[in-house]
């Protein structure tokens, strides 16, 4: 719609470069070429992200080149049925702001101009230095304060504090799992007081594997068996009867190992209802279980402690979509760059070197102008600053285009530039005063972009002989 609209405006504008009546049929003639181009020019930009991997990126690619064809159709085949002949006697104002505009260009675009490219130019390159990446999900929404506190006043009541990242344990057998999630809790021992992890908790800390409650028979018996062992010391402090000494001892001789019900009839019992999200059952054969951590600090290094030939694995969906983001962002980078170069190379086969490079001075400065400031102010860089990118250069080289093929002093160009300008800002500049951080990254982007672009795409008239205009 941004773009689109931009066609619409040098139609209806037209009729402001005749002092007689604007003949729709006429008007065609005039903008046609410049709108042509524009349109072929967006659509290259945006049938880049026909390569991306990423679907969506794919859908808005076909979705905006569509919609720019079908917009363009609609000016040069319905405008003209249903627009009249019509005086220009009432747009006086505009005409003399245009004037005026016009003007200031002529004696401002020298050597001043250039100095501010080159400054621009280099504010845009020590501020892309800059650029941090944010590639992680979780920092792309901006939850309410109140609502965050309730959560984690809520989370605090409950005591579920668990992060998103958790350990996935299978084994055998009901033994087998159980003691693969102790050998783990000895890793995550380590990892604990290495500050990677805060906490974590698992079905093995309150279920032991038979294997452990072996190990543990076996540390008990010098407590318990014996004549002389402690058992027996404490009990003939407290007056304990010998008797009950006596078939406490034989009892823990006889015992053994849990039966492989043990876990099974601790699931079922009260206590284990506020962990029973750890146990999910079986597939595949497999007896499977969940760690559940908190306060995780470090995924990374955590990740190193996964062993798939001890059916450990580490699970951060969230982690991995992050890492997908950054994928997208980098994809997209480098195929609005190839956009660039094929809309550059097509511009200096329609208007030569000068010409081409004159009508992509604007967007280029813009993009990088817009980046790096973001870049000094501390904003990071997300897919959705690439994008706006992307939008950038369809704006700036549709303004160029048109002040290359009418000149600098033209009104009726001017005003639509213009006008474009002031409703791609309200259109997408207000964004930047959004909450949530994505948005705020597309509306930002454009905010700066389309104002850099839109004070110097006059400069695509350089070394053009303006247009003898009536006014």
């Amino acid at each position: 719609i941004g773009i689109s609209v931009d066609y619409s405006l040098h139609y209806f504008c037209d009729h402001l470069r005749q002092k007689e009546k604007w003949l729709p049929r006429a008007a065609l003639g005039h903008v046609l070429p410049g709108i042509s181009l524009g349109l072929l020019t967006s659509v290259i930009g945006f049938a880049g992200l026909l390569f991306a991997s990423f679907p969506g990126m794919r859908q808005m690619a076909i979705f905006s080149g569509s919609g720019l064809i079908f917009s363009y159709i609609c000016v040069f085949t319905i405008y003209p049925l249903f627009t009249k002949a019509i005086a220009t006697g009432h747009m006086r104002r505009p005409l003399n702001w245009s004037a005026a505009y016009a003007r200031f260009c002529r004696r401002q675009w020298g050597p001043p101009a250039w100095a501010l490219i080159a400054a621009l130019l280099i504010l845009g390159a020590a501020g892309m230095s800059q650029l941090q990446r944010q590639d992680d999900i979780r920092q792309l929404q901006s939850p309410d304060e109140t609502v965050a506190a309730e959560q984690r006043q809520v989370r605090d009541l409950i005591g579920d504090d668990l992060a998103s990242q958790f350990f996935l344990v299978e084994g055998a057998d009901e033994a087998e799992l159980l003691a693969r999630e102790e050998r783990l809790i000895q890793v995550l021992r380590g990892a604990q007081e290495q500050g990677h992890v805060s906490g974590y908790v698992a079905l093995s800390e309150f279920v032991p594997s038979p294997g452990r409650m072996a190990e543990n028979h076996q540390l008990l018996a010098p407590l318990v068996v014996g004549e002389n062992s402690l058992l027996r010391r404490i009990a003939g402090r407290i007056g304990l009867p010998g008797g009950a000494v006596e078939a406490y001892a034989e009892a823990f001789g006889e015992a053994r190992p849990a039966d492989s019900k043990a876990l099974a009839d601790w699931l079922a019992s009260p206590m284990a209802m506020p962990y029973r999200q750890l146990w999910l059952g079986t597939a595949g054969g497999e007896y499977i279980s969940a760690v559940g951590l908190s306060g995780v600090l470090h995924p990374g290094e955590l990740s190193r402690l996964a062993d798939a030939d001890q059916g450990v694995t580490f699970v951060d969906n969230v982690g991995e979509l992050s890492a997908l983001f950054g994928d997208i962002r980098r994809q997209a980078g480098w195929l609005i760059l190839a956009s660039y170069i094929v809309v550059s190379l097509l511009l200096l086969a329609r208007y030569g070197l000068r010409g081409g490079l004159a009508v992509m001075i604007a967007p280029i400065v813009a993009a990088m102008t817009s980046l790096g400031v973001q870049g000094l102010i501390g904003e990071p860089l997300s897919l959705f600053n690439v994008l706006a990118v992307l939008l950038v250069l369809g704006f700036g080289v549709d303004y160029g285009i048109f002040f290359r093929e009418t000149g600098s002093n033209n009104p009726s160009t001017l005003i639509a530039i213009a006008l474009s300008t002031i409703t791609t800002l309200l259109a997408f500049g207000l964004l930047a005063l959004s909450a949530t951080t994505a948005v705020h990254a597309f509306g930002l982007t454009i905010l700066l972009g389309i104002g850099v672009a839109f004070l110097l795409s006059p400069l695509a008239a350089t070394g053009k002989q303006n247009r003898k205009v009536s006014a």
